[in-house]
C-alpha cells in the first residue's frame, strides 16, 4: 500500500526541488503545474464575481489558460483565441465574444470592489465603464504571471 506523505513548504524554490524529487517524469510535473494555474484562474474569477454556471466563465477560464501558455495569442484575440474557443466548445466566435463580455458585465455588478481595485489598480471605479474582454483577460494573465 502506498503511504501518503504531507510536506509543508513555505519557500517556492524548496517546493519545486521537493516536487522534482518525488515526481520522476516531466509529464507529471507539467500536470501538477497546470492544475496549479487552473486553480489560480478559478480563484481569481470567483473573486471577481464571475458566476461559474455561465458559458462565458468556461470560455474565460479556458481562454486565460490558453493565453498563459501561448502569450502571443493575446495579440490575436479575435483571430485566434475566439475561434479556438468556439471550436473547442462547439460554438461560434460571435457567441464566445458575447458570452465573455456578458460574464464580465455580471462580475462587474457582483464583484468584491477591494479585490477589483487590487487587480485592476485604482484606474477603475464602479461608475466607469467595465474593461474590454482583452483588458480583463490580460489583467488576469498578468496577475497569474506575477504570482
Amino acid at each position: 500500500m502506498n503511504a501518503i506523505r504531507i510536506i509543508v513548504i513555505d519557500d517556492v524554490n524548496k517546493l519545486n526541488k521537493t516536487i522534482k524529487e518525488y515526481v520522476k517524469d516531466d509529464i507529471s510535473l507539467k500536470i501538477i503545474q497546470e492544475e496549479k494555474i487552473e486553480d489560480k484562474i478559478i480563484r481569481i474569477l470567483h473573486e471577481l464575481g464571475i458566476p461559474s454556471h455561465i458559458k462565458g466563465y468556461q470560455y474565460m477560464k479556458e481562454g486565460i489558460e490558453m493565453i498563459y501558455h501561448t502569450p502571443s495569442m493575446m495579440d490575436k484575440i479575435t483571430k485566434s483565441l475566439y475561434p479556438e474557443l468556439a471550436k473547442k466548445f462547439h460554438s461560434t466566435t460571435t457567441r464566445v465574444e458575447r458570452d465573455i463580455r456578458h460574464a464580465i458585465e455580471l462580475g462587474w455588478t457582483r464583484a468584491n470592489w477591494d479585490y477589483m481595485e487590487e487587480l485592476f489598480g485604482y484606474s477603475i471605479d464602479s461608475d466607469k465603464a467595465k474593461p474590454t474582454n482583452r483588458e480583463f483577460i490580460t489583467t488576469i494573465v498578468d496577475r497569474i504571471n506575477l504570482e
